[in-house]
C-alpha cells in the first residue's frame, strides 16, 4: 500500500517514535471519504468537520496545506500509486506529535499527517436483516462526541458485542437510555412521514451524510426532527435506516420487529443523495 504521510509518499510501513501520541493516548482525529468517480463526495463537509475537530483537541495541521484542491490532488495521486480507478474508501488521521510534556500534558500543537486509501465498491442501500440495541457499551455526550477521534475504543467494544450476536448491527444508546447512534453510522426512523434522528445531546457523532440526510429533507419539504427519545419509540416506526457517507442501510428488523424496507421517503432520499 502507497500512503501520503507529512508531504512525503510512503510504501508499506510507517516508523513512528515510541513515545508517538496516537499510540500512547489516541490523542488525533480522523475522517473517512469516500471517492465517487473519481471525486470525493462532501469535500466542503469533510474539511469542515476536521477544521472544527483540530480546534477542540488544540492541533495545528497546517490547515493552509489542507484546502479542498490540495487534498483532491493528494487522492488522485493515491488513487493512481494504488492502481485505484474510480472508487475508494479514504481514510485521514491527524494526531499531535510529541512533546516534552509528562503524561498526558501537551506541549506542542503541532501534528502528523497520514492519507491512506482502500478500493471501495459504491452502493446505495444494503439491507440489515438482524439489529438489535448494544448492551454494554454507553455514549456520553462530550466536547469530542461529535467528530471521529482515534480513540474509538467504545466503538470496538461495541463491535465485539455485534459479532457475539450476530447480528449485522447494533443500535448503541446514551448514558440516559436514549437512542444515539448504531456502530458506524447515524440511525433515522420514518414515523407518520416524518424523519427523526438522534440530537448530538446523545453522544452521537455528527456524521457527514447525517449532514447531507437533513439537507436533503429541507430541499424536499420532508419534515426532520432532532429528538432525544427512548427505544419504545421505535415500535411505532414505519422505517428505521442508518447512515453514513458509504450509503444507507435499511432494518428489515431491530429486535425481532419488523419494518418496511421500501418506504417513499427513504427512496426519495437515497435517489437526490444519489445524484450529488
Amino acid at each position: 500500500m502507497k500512503a501520503y504521510f507529512n508531504s512525503n509518499w510512503i510504501e508499506d510501513d510507517l516508523r513512528i517514535p515510541l513515545n508517538d501520541r496516537a499510540l500512547q493516548f489516541g490523542d488525533g482525529i480522523f475522517e473517512t471519504m469516500i471517492v465517487k468517480n473519481g471525486r470525493v463526495r462532501f469535500l466542503d463537509d469533510h474539511i469542515k468537520r476536521l477544521m472544527a475537530g483540530t480546534r477542540v483537541i488544540g492541533l495545528d495541521p497546517d490547515l493552509a496545506s489542507l484546502s479542498k484542491q490540495k487534498l483532491s490532488e493528494i487522492v488522485r495521486e493515491l488513487m493512481l500509486r494504488n492502481t485505484i480507478e474510480d472508487h475508494a474508501r479514504v481514510r485521514l488521521q491527524i494526531w499531535r506529535k510529541p512533546s516534552k510534556g509528562r503524561g498526558y500534558q501537551v506541549g506542542a500543537a503541532e501534528a502528523y499527517l497520514l492519507i491512506t486509501i482502500f478500493p471501495h465498491e459504491p452502493f446505495g442501500y444494503i439491507i440489515r436483516n438482524k439489529v438489535s440495541w448494544c448492551e454494554r457499551t454507553h455514549l456520553a455526550v462530550s466536547q469530542t462526541s461529535g467528530f471521529k477521534t482515534l480513540s474509538s475504543l467504545p466503538y470496538v467494544l461495541a463491535a465485539m458485542e455485534q459479532q457475539e450476536k450476530g447480528t449485522d448491527d447494533l443500535v448503541l444508546l446514551d448514558n440516559r437510555g436514549f437512542i444515539g447512534e448504531c456502530i458506524m453510522s447515524n440511525i433515522f426512523w420514518v414515523s407518520d412521514n416524518t424523519v427523526y434522528t438522534p440530537g448530538l445531546g446523545t453522544g452521537c457523532v455528527e456524521g457527514i451524510m447525517r449532514r447531507q440526510i437533513m439537507d436533503q429533507c429541507k430541499r424536499l419539504g420532508i419534515a426532520l426532527y432532532e429528538v432525544e427519545e427512548k427505544p419504545e419509540v421505535l415500535k411505532k416506526a414505519n422505517t428505521v435506516f442508518s447512515a453514513n457517507v458509504a450509503g444507507f442501510y435499511l432494518f428489515k428488523t431491530l429486535d425481532g420487529q419488523s419494518y418496511d424496507t421500501q418506504h417513499p421517503i427513504v427512496n426519495k432520499l437515497i435517489a437526490s443523495i444519489n445524484q450529488l
